[in-house]
């Protein structure tokens, strides 16, 4: 397994991790929990350091929808995100 960090706008995270999940971005937000972004939002704010979000196309799995949305509501444009794949696989 390789993995690196990569600078990714907020749209192409989300939009890579419905095609994980098999829904649609506007599904994907309908299930996020607004008051545990709100939360994620402050402590960004308050510039509290938090896991970096990821994506592993190893085992399909995802995580930090939330941090991300929060960086959104933060005002951000682009985060650093941690990509895990298989040799050749990106």
């Amino acid at each position: 397994m390789k993995g690196k960090i990569v600078q990714m706008s907020i749209r192409e995270f989300f939009n890579r991790v419905s095609q994980i999940h098999g829904v649609s971005v506007p599904e994907l937000f309908k299930n996020l929990d607004t008051k545990k972004i709100t939360v994620l939002s402050q402590l960004m704010d308050h510039r509290v350091k938090l896991d970096l979000p990821y994506i592993n196309y190893n085992s399909g799995s995802e995580d930090g929808k939330h941090r991300v949305a929060a960086a959104m509501a933060s005002g951000c444009e682009m985060v650093k995100i941690g990509v895990f794949y298989k040799e050749g696989q990106i």
